[in-house]
């Protein structure tokens, strides 16, 4: 990666996390649940939310989910619930289903 895009992802990050942990902060007052579409983001949302966690848990649903099987399961020991979409019925789509299979089914959401 570039400096220059180094410094500009650095930036973008520091964003990101302040602006989920004051979604945490609202969602906290409020008792709403946290809806999380991760992309390219995986270790950062979970490392995010096992911090904010150590604050006191907060319901949570990890929405669309087309990330690793390392997310799912720390989602998980969190007590998220898990969503898939109509993408876990693609042919190609063999890892995401592994990962699915995994899921407990009092955690488990199909959205449509």
């Amino acid at each position: 990666m570039k400096p220059a895009t180094l410094r500009a992802w650095s930036k973008v990050h520091t964003w990101s996390s302040l602006i989920c942990t004051l979604f945490l902060l609202m969602l906290a007052l409020t008792g709403l649940p946290l809806v999380i579409h991760a992309r390219d983001a995986d270790r950062d949302i979970a490392d995010i939310l096992e911090k904010e966690a150590g604050k006191g848990p907060f319901p949570a649903i990890l929405h669309c989910y087309a990330s690793g099987a390392e997310l799912a399961a720390r989602g998980l020991a969190l007590g998220c619930y898990v969503s898939f979409s109509g993408i876990l019925t693609f042919r190609n789509a063999r890892d995401l289903q592994a990962i699915a299979a995994t899921i407990p089914m009092d955690r488990l959401l199909v959205e449509t």
